[in-house]
């Protein structure tokens, strides 16, 4: 009986003194321009102990001395940070553009996985649009999209396009896609008078099957841009700038003389 008692003893005082040494620390996660991290998961490395950052990047945890902390979530990179004796620790994380789902826009905002799509579509994003430094959206998407076809009506330094997919359909109507801007059908020489630069990617919807919410009028497929929206965090300014100069090479001579 005296040793059971003196056992229990040790171990309550053991857990006492466990007890005492563990400690709550907060903090905030943020990225590397300063905005928080919301849904961050921070874990207890070696345990099963963790918590979720809030809107803010808050977060709350108890650890042990000399415990380390690893921060997960998605679009950043994993981080660990030792918490020594700190009980206020904030880290900032790196963001990363890894893409763990192709989701494509299919008509007036609906998002889906292109997998659970039961017909043809393309997703050109603006990296892949700007990476020749283009003036326009239609010279942009040449050559990216199969069954797509741009032709330019004239050559001017603002030219018009033809646009269609999939071969012509009609010997008299109109053949050409049907173009959608921010969920706003426009005609589709306002195409040209969109900056490639302020476009955040372009959904080719291919056929009427693809098209169908839009009606009759999309019978030929669908362009659907998708404009930049602003984020949350600090402001960034980009500059970039393309020129292109239009000189007329010769004139008709004219006789004025007699």
């Amino acid at each position: 009986m005296r040793k059971f008692l003196s056992l229990f003893i040790v171990l309550l005082l053991a857990g006492v003194l466990a007890f005492a040494q563990t400690r709550v620390v907060t903090g905030k996660v943020t990225d590397n321009t300063g905005a928080p991290v919301e849904g961050a998961t921070i874990k207890v490395k070696g345990s099963k102990k963790g918590v979720a950052a809030d809107a803010n990047g808050n977060y709350s945890i108890a650890v042990n001395p000399g415990a380390t902390l690893v921060i997960t979530g998605v679009g950043i990179n994993t981080q660990e940070v030792s918490v020594g004796s700190d009980n206020s620790v904030n880290v900032s994380v790196v963001r990363n553009n890894t893409e763990l789902t192709n989701v494509v826009v299919t008509a007036y905002g609906i998002k889906r996985q292109a997998k659970q799509l039961g017909y043809s579509t393309a997703k050109v994003s603006t990296e892949e649009l700007n990476q020749a430094k283009v003036t326009n959206i239609a010279n942009g998407l040449s050559a990216k999209v199969s069954g797509l076809s741009i032709n330019l009506i004239n050559n001017g330094v603002k030219p018009d396009v033809r646009i269609t997919l999939r071969g012509n359909r009609s010997i008299l109507g109109n053949n050409q896609a049907l173009l959608v801007v921010d969920d706003i059908q426009v005609p589709i020489n306002y195409l040209n008078s969109i900056s490639p630069n302020d476009v955040d990617n372009v959904t080719i919807l291919k056929g009427a099957s693809a098209s169908a919410l839009y009606g009759s009028a999309a019978s030929n497929g669908v362009i659907i841009v998708t404009t930049k929206k602003g984020t949350r965090g600090k402001p960034q300014i980009r500059f970039s700038s393309t020129t292109t100069i239009e000189d007329i090479a010769y004139t008709a001579k004219f006789q004025n003389e007699f």
